[in-house]
């Protein structure tokens, strides 16, 4: 006879003992925090914190992030969305919602004792490294993923300082690709090398589903034959759009029905662009939209498109490569930093030195003169290297299994300096944990 016992009701089921809790405060990755929280769903030890997405309120909705920071920021929106155009006054609310944010951060680690805490970004280093190392006197560890090794564009040796000193206080770093972690190491500090922990920044799935080309080309008001050049995201100078347009323009002799879509908001005047454009013949030929791009939107590009390109000058990578990948488009990149990582030559795309546009011009024609089979062929490729190389679940896996190591040398450093009596009660309350 078998004796079957019950099972355990809601109410007898204990939640799991926290283990880390990831935040991006102010929401400047929208993409990777979605893609990176719904793989943490296997971990219900981990919780993703961060702002709601301001740029465009009707994408993301589904979703497993909480987002609950900024909330000043979110009821200002809510009432007057165009503030948000205002940049000044928006920086200002945003850090006054950072501030808030990191005393509800620290505040929430206390009360449920999370050993590991992750912060995505650091907006005002010296702030951020005074909160880190209050945090560690508190018994927590901090991780801290240097999306970049210093901000783009700014070179002054007092934001090179002050990022050494952030760096040398988290008790990890992780960098989404090899050559951040490089770059880190050569121009930030090299003694930091032992904290470093390359986890890839995963493929990117549009909010949106991608309509059908022949629509997206007749939104576009795009010709049914046309051949389709795709460059969306921020506009800044390091992306390499002039590159790009003296590329095209090169291009576009052998490939008449060759078009170039440009789409972004750019961080200066797009007008220096448009001129060059304009200077060389290319106005009816290539599209731009120079202003920020919604969900729907980008998803109608990338149905038109039938190459993707990145013609930076740098880069550490490049979210619009893990969308390419995402949705299955070939790739025309330069061979700067992280975007090498996002081509196989000659499989899912075509590699060019930076500053090169006769180089690109090259591999534009090169691409257009394949078969439709063997772009096909390209495009699924892409799919295939974005779901093996950059797949979610792998990533928040690595994740986890830092956080673990974390939280443990955080445990045996307690050990070894509490008294016997306290450090055999830590090592009991640790060895439930699974």
């Amino acid at each position: 006879m078998h004796s079957h016992s019950s099972p355990a009701s809601p109410a007898q089921v204990s939640p799991p003992r926290p283990l880390a809790l990831v935040v991006d405060i102010t929401g400047t990755s929208v993409n990777y925090n979605h893609g990176l929280s719904k793989a943490f769903i296997d971990y219900p030890d981990v919780v993703f914190r961060t702002a709601p997405y301001f740029g465009d309120r009707n994408a993301f909705r589904s979703t497993v992030l909480k987002r609950d920071f900024l909330r000043t920021a979110t009821w200002l929106v809510d009432r007057w969305p165009g503030i948000i155009r205002h940049r000044r006054l928006w920086k200002a609310i945003q850090l006054q919602g950072y501030l808030s944010g990191w005393r509800d951060v620290l505040r929430e680690m206390t009360r449920k004792r999370i050993p590991v805490l992750h912060i995505q970004w650091c907006k005002v280093p010296f702030v951020d490294r005074w909160m880190m190392k209050y945090a560690q006197r508190l018994g927590i560890r901090v991780v801290y993923t240097a999306h970049n090794a210093l901000p783009y564009g700014d070179g002054r040796e007092s934001v090179r300082r002050a990022h050494q000193k952030l760096y040398r206080q988290a008790d990890a770093l992780v960098v989404l690709s090899r050559f951040v972690g490089q770059q880190l190491l050569e121009r930030v500090d090299d003694s930091v090398a032992d904290k470093l922990h390359v986890i890839e920044h995963g493929v990117l799935e549009l909010d949106c589903p991608l309509p059908s080309r022949q629509q997206a080309l007749a939104e576009l008001k795009l010709p049914p034959d046309a051949e389709v050049v795709l460059f969306v995201g921020r506009i800044s100078a390091y992306k390499g759009i002039a590159d790009l347009i003296d590329a095209f323009e090169v291009a576009r002799r052998d490939r008449p029905a060759l078009r170039l879509v440009i789409a972004g908001d750019p961080e200066d005047s797009f007008e220096p662009y448009q001129a060059q454009i304009q200077r060389l013949g290319l106005t009816g030929i290539v599209q731009s939209h120079p202003q920020f791009v919604p969900e729907e939107f980008k998803s109608t590009l990338y149905a038109a498109a039938d190459v993707a390109i990145m013609p930076h000058r740098e880069a550490s990578q490049s979210g619009m490569g893990l969308e390419a990948l995402a949705v299955g488009k070939p790739i025309i990149a330069t061979r700067t930093g992280g975007l090498v990582e996002l081509v196989e030559e000659g499989v899912n795309g075509f590699t060019v030195p930076v500053s090169d546009p006769p180089a690109m011009a090259l591999a534009i024609t090169r691409f257009f003169k394949l078969p439709p089979s063997e772009q096909n062929a390209m495009a699924i490729a892409s799919r295939a290297l974005g779901q093996d190389r950059f797949a979610w679940s792998t990533i928040a896996h690595k994740h986890v299994v830092l956080y673990r190591n974390v939280a443990q040398a955080a445990t045996t450093t307690v050990q070894a300096t509490q008294p016997r009596g306290r450090a055999l009660e830590a090592a009991s309350s640790g060895s439930s944990e699974k």
